[in-house]
């Protein structure tokens, strides 16, 4: 389908609308971990921890991750 107003015009459909684009962004698993654990729901929240602690390089963040996913709730 090609766009009615023609290349390099602004229709005033915003990148949100756009079919191609997920509905709602993605925040990093450490993130969602902080915020599912403020919200009571530990044990997502500890999922969410130990995965944000397989994806780091960093040592000394994944010590930090893997405690998080330890404390009790």
């Amino acid at each position: 389908m090609t766009d009615p107003a023609g290349p390099g015009v602004t229709t005033g459909v915003r990148w949100w609308a756009c079919p191609r684009r997920p509905v709602r962004p993605r925040c990093p698993p450490g993130v969602r971990g902080d915020l599912l654990a403020r919200l009571g729901r530990t044990a997502e929240a500890r999922a969410e921890f130990e995965r944000a602690a397989s994806l780091t390089r960093n040592e000394r963040e994944r010590d930090l991750l893997l405690r998080r996913a330890a404390e009790p709730s």
